[in-house]
């Protein structure tokens, strides 16, 4: 499989990967004082780094040996606030794999509601060995 735990974006937000499964990751992050902003929620962009970085991993996890993969788009929508203190869990699962493009499904909770639902489409390729 791939190393999910130790990436710097995990260590800036303080992420831990709790599953990792052939086209399923959770992963839990704890919210930190410094993600709230000025209403006193937890900032959008956290929110969608969290589910992004999770469906990036989701997207690895379906990789056939040599293979990449980047993410080319997603689209979030936010359903609730995320408050601190409190931990955010991402739940990513593969929508479908195909032979270039892989899309992902996220929801994103806080206290048992969910917070962020999101789809994140990633690119697949092989790296020419030249």
């Amino acid at each position: 499989m791939f190393d999910a735990g130790n990436s710097p974006v995990n260590r800036f937000l303080g992420t831990e990967v709790k599953l990792t499964e052939v086209g399923h990751v959770i992963v839990h992050c704890p919210v930190q004082d410094s993600f709230i902003q000025e209403t006193g929620v937890v900032q959008g962009g956290i929110l969608s780094a969290v589910a992004d970085q999770s469906a990036g991993l989701c997207a690895l996890s379906v990789l056939k040996s040599g293979e990449m993969t980047a993410g080319v788009e997603f689209k979030v929508n936010f359903l609730s606030p995320a408050r601190f203190p409190g931990l955010l869990i991402a739940d990513a699962k593969m929508k479908k794999r195909g032979g270039k493009i892989a899309v992902v499904e996220t929801d994103l909770t806080s206290d048992s509601q969910i917070v962020l639902t999101g789809i994140f489409t990633f690119l697949i390729w092989t790296p020419n060995n030249k």
